[in-house]
């Protein structure tokens, strides 16, 4: 009895599979079997149910299961992970920029603005101070170079020769010296085609500048305004001689305020190596100022006269093109003639 009863208390501490045999000498160790690898390694007193070596795997594949928790999720619940994105994009997005149903993209910037306005308020700030630097240059007749230069004449002026007529023509570096030397200069006549009484300048620039002083001048004091200037540029063999004209005058509408109709020339001379139009300048002088009408008693609330307005100067502008041979390098050169003629 006694020999039975210690066989079933090994069957109850061994948890080894049916048919083997039991080690005795194991048994009377003190160790207990691995839930995993069925070894005989966890010591009795020890609360674990699994060795050490199998508790180092599983810490091991916990870890690097632990760093692809996405990629595993993804591959399970894509619709759950995608919808859980969006509610934390939209939300992190809430907390930053204006209302989704009433933001915009800035028409400059491209972040999102809130209201009715096109931009933001920093893009609003930086149009605001061109616009007034803008307006400073153009009040002042200091219009840049890139402004001012037409399309067709960009870096392609031909240099003056150093001759002494050249030399004594140089061009002052201030535009309001120039005006004011044409001013003392004032020619008395119109419509010649010899480029010989012309006052040459080193780019085209300088003369649109120069003559949008003069005319602003002009027009203020009610002066009369003669004007004959010259520059010359590289010919383009693609570009025949009135459309060289037209483009210039269309440059010199734009530039200087002077007001013709560019598509309606009212003469024109045309030849091989010459093309000459002259327009007719349709700004108006202003009208005379109306006597003032005294009200009588009747009248408590006289209705003021309506102004009138100024007939038409009926200036000429005569804007002429014609070969030019003085290139020290034997480059075909184009001269672009611009006269004058403003009445009081």
């Amino acid at each position: 009895m006694a020999l039975d009863a210690s066989v079933s208390q090994d069957k109850v501490v061994n948890p080894a599979s049916e048919g083997s045999a039991v080690d005795a000498t194991k048994l009377d160790s003190g160790l207990r079997y691995c839930t995993v690898c069925s070894k005989l390694r966890i010591p009795v007193a020890d609360d674990h149910k699994m060795c050490t070596s199998c508790r180092d795997k599983y810490r091991r594949y916990y870890h690097e299961r632990k760093k692809r928790p996405k990629l595993d999720d993804a591959g399970k619940k894509p619709d759950q992970n995608v919808a859980a994105a969006v509610s934390a994009k939209l939300s992190e997005s809430d907390a930053t920029t204006p209302d989704a149903a009433s933001a915009h993209p800035c028409t400059r910037c491209q972040k999102p603005v809130a209201g009715g306005g096109r931009s933001c308020e920093r893009c609003r700030e930086y149009y605001r101070t061109r616009h007034r630097v803008r307006k400073s240059k153009i009040d002042s007749g200091n219009l840049g170079a890139s402004r001012n230069t037409p399309d067709f004449a960009q870096n392609n002026t031909i240099p003056s020769g150093n001759s002494d007529a050249s030399l004594a023509n140089e061009v002052p570096a201030d535009e309001d010296d120039a005006a004011m030397a044409f001013s003392d200069a004032q020619m008395e006549h119109e419509g010649s085609d010899d480029s010989s009484d012309v006052y040459e300048y080193q780019w085209e620039t300088q003369l649109f500048q120069t003559l949008k002083i003069l005319v602003k001048r002009s027009s203020l004091s009610q002066e009369r305004l003669f004007f004959s200037g010259c520059y010359a540029i590289l010919r383009d063999p693609h570009v025949d001689w009135s459309t060289s004209v037209q483009k210039t005058a269309v440059a010199l509408r734009k530039l200087t305020g002077l007001r013709f109709a560019v598509n309606r020339p009212v003469f024109s001379r045309r030849d091989a190596n010459y093309y000459r139009c002259m327009y007719i300048c349709e700004c108006r002088k202003p009208a005379d100022v109306p006597h003032d009408i005294h009200p009588s008693q009747d009248d408590q609330f006289p209705t003021p006269p309506a102004p009138t307005i100024g007939s038409p100067c009926r200036g000429l502008v005569t804007i002429c093109a014609q070969y030019d041979d003085r290139h020290p390098s034997g480059l075909p050169g184009e001269k672009i003639i611009i006269r004058i003629h403003h009445p009081a």
